[in-house]
Order: structure tokens, then C-alpha cells, then sequence
């Protein structure tokens, strides 16, 4: 594991009970990075939180190879080099009980929601609602899960 807190201010804070596997990294550059109480990263996980912040929640699972990033750079303008234009930087926010599958981005600016599913591979552009399983690229909502006391979905 691979903690990476340059000279500008940043703070990196991990509750209680959690787990963070070998070869993960965890680099703030002018930023905050909570990981909530019995979280867990599984390994090669990269949170790359610069310039924004990112709030993990309690009891969040994340896989493998997940890569969670506060920035990209900025492209809009189509005469003048990408490399010129510099970085958009946003917070990511991952509420409690979410699982995030192997190998799934995480883009800046998201917010998923308590108790959410992110299957395997997905790319997360948006915001993913509570309770709602998203998969994809770019990652769409194609299940909502229900209370335990909920009727049960009849097939059509």
C-alpha cells in the first residue's frame, strides 16, 4: 500500500476496521481523502484525489483495480493543445454500503448513492442513485434492490 501525501495541504483520514489491500494508492494533493469505518480497498486500487475531495462512507466494499480520480483535464477548446488547458478538478463522494466491482472508474464529480451496486468494469460518469445497481460504459442504472420487506418483482 502506497500512501502519497505531497507539500500542499492534504489530509488522508481511514476509520476504524477497515481493510487496504497491497499495491494500492492512496495520493492526496491538496485534498481530502475519508475512507469511512469498515471500508475496504482491494488490491492495485487507485484513489487519486487531487485538488478535490473524496468521501468513502462506512461499510463501502471496493474490488480490485478500482480506479477513483478528482481530476481530468480540460479539452473544450478545440485550438489550443489539451496539455494547455489545464485540469477540472471535483469531488467524489461514495455513500455507506456500496460495492464497487473489479476494475470499475470512478469519474470525478460522482456521487453514488447508500447502499448502490457498480458491476465489474463499469465506467461511472454520472451520479448513481441509492440502492440502485449500475453497469456499464458508460455506467447505467439496470436494477434497483429493494427492502427485505418489499413483494417480491414478478417476471413479465
Amino acid at each position: 500500500m502506497k500512501f502519497d501525501n505531497d507539500s500542499r495541504p492534504s489530509e488522508i483520514r481511514i476509520g476504524d476496521r477497515c481493510q487496504i489491500k497491497e499495491q494500492s494508492n492512496i495520493s492526496a494533493r491538496s485534498g481530502i481523502v475519508h475512507i469511512g469505518e469498515r471500508s475496504a480497498l482491494g488490491h492495485h486500487t487507485e484513489l487519486l484525489c487531487w485538488q478535490a475531495n473524496v468521501n468513502i462512507g462506512r461499510n463501502v466494499r471496493i474490488a480490485a483495480e478500482v480506479y477513483i480520480v478528482t481530476s481530468n483535464h480540460a479539452y473544450e477548446l478545440a485550438d489550443v493543445a489539451i496539455i494547455e488547458q489545464g485540469y477540472l478538478h471535483q469531488d467524489v463522494t461514495i455513500e455507506d454500503d456500496v460495492w464497487i466491482g473489479r476494475r470499475a472508474i470512478i469519474l470525478p464529480g460522482v456521487t453514488i448513492g447508500k447502499g448502490a451496486i457498480i458491476g465489474a468494469a463499469a465506467v461511472v460518469t454520472k451520479d448513481i442513485p441509492a440502492y440502485a445497481v449500475a453497469a456499464g460504459v458508460p455506467a447505467k442504472v439496470v436494477k434497483q434492490r429493494l427492502p427485505q420487506d418489499s413483494p417480491p418483482i414478478q417476471p413479465d
